[in-house]
């Protein structure tokens, strides 16, 4: 038995050993377990386990529910409009809500909790409402669930699940998805502060998708923002990296990504999802340029890079002294051959025009 499928093995006996589950549910539950283990691969069942084994966890099919499906937190309960069959999407979509919610809130204190499922954090002080990144928390659970249906499956969160899309595959590397199942949301601070990036505009980012307008204006700057700390992360890793090659490569493979995932909105915009893209048809069209833009700065700024690089290489090896004592001990004819060349070089760098020191210049954007 190999290692996935000794980890569906034994999530499969704890679904079997709960009480509240009906077997047609039970199955139900084990289809899209499967399909996230397969299809994810930073899917944690830390979470999940743990809700199986406390064992009071409960599905319900209303067809009434407002939402074609919810999870509720406070009462570990999984409820549906229609039963799996008719609905594994969603109820996918649901079930990855529970595999990223860490432990059950307490109630003890209703008017003051603290919570996070995800990356979302919320909860109430004092009886005041509050929450944070319950958009881009969508979006991740849309996009995971993307990817366990593949490219013929669109649902809700579309453009969401492309901003999850484009931030875990560039400027988080995979730690976005990890920090989800965590329900970590230090990790993804500690991460953009390792890559150079202003954590200012990964809240701005969160915050002006949960606003939800969704018009020409706000996509446009969510957009140029998700380039922004793409080029931030860029710029500290030519400046980091031991490996300037490497770290070209992984540049062109970020913009790349950045590039492709708007042609994709841009092409689908009209045919996959009307009601949730049709509102900003202009957004990908003028974000492209910038891609454009973001890539050829990036790539000016590895062409300096690979100048200054070779510079350094040419660079003839000194034939002259390397102390006070070898100057001293040289005899007296190289000794006047130095001060010569010494005396021409200075004179000839006085004559010169000064040339701006392009590894000091600074990007603007």
């Amino acid at each position: 038995m190999n290692d996935l499928q000794a980890r569906l093995a034994h999530i499969f006996n704890l679904i079997d050993s709960q009480n509240n589950i009906s077997d047609t549910h039970k199955q139900g539950l084990k289809q899209i377990v499967e399909k996230c283990i397969t299809n994810i691969p930073n899917f944690n069942e830390k979470n999940l386990l743990d809700v199986l084994n406390r064992g009071d966890f409960s599905v319900s099919i209303n067809p009434n529910l407002r939402a074609r499906g919810h999870y509720s937190v406070a009462n570990n309960t999984f409820a549906l409009r229609e039963d799996f069959d008719n609905n594994l999407p969603t109820a996918l979509h649901e079930f990855l809500h529970l595999a990223s919610t860490p432990q059950k809130i307490n109630f003890t204190d209703s008017n003051n909790y603290d919570h996070e499922t995800g990356i979302c954090e919320y909860g109430k002080e004092n009886g005041e409402s509050y929450q944070y990144a319950t958009q881009l928390n969508e979006g991740i659970t849309e996009w995971l669930t993307q990817k366990c249906f593949g490219g013929a499956y669109r649902g809700s969160y579309f453009f969401e699940s492309k901003i999850a899309s484009i931030l875990d595959k560039t400027v988080f590397d995979g730690k976005l998805t990890e920090a989800y199942f965590e329900g970590n949301t230090d990790k993804i601070f500690e991460t953009l502060e390792q890559n150079g990036i202003d954590t200012n505009m990964f809240m701005e980012i969160t915050d002006l998708l949960d606003r939800n307008h969704k018009n020409n204006e706000h996509v446009v700057e969510i957009e140029s923002m998700c380039i922004d700390m793409i080029k931030q992360k860029s710029l500290n890793m030519l400046e980091t990296s031991t490996s300037l090659a490497d770290a070209q490569a992984k540049i062109k493979q970020m913009l790349s990504i950045v590039q492709s995932d708007m042609v994709m909105q841009n092409n689908s915009q009209t045919t996959l999802n009307p009601s949730t893209i049709g509102q900003f048809p202009e957004s990908t069209l003028s974000n492209l340029s910038l891609v454009d833009s973001s890539f050829n700065e990036c790539l000016v700024s590895i062409k300096q890079k690979n100048i200054e690089l070779k510079k350094e290489q040419e660079k003839p090896l000194s034939t002259g002294p390397k102390s006070f004592r070898e100057q001293y001990s040289l005899p007296e004819e190289e000794k006047r051959r130095l001060a010569i060349y010494s005396k021409e070089t200075a004179e000839r760098i006085a004559t010169e025009t000064p040339q701006p020191d392009l590894s000091q210049e600074e990007y603007t954007y």
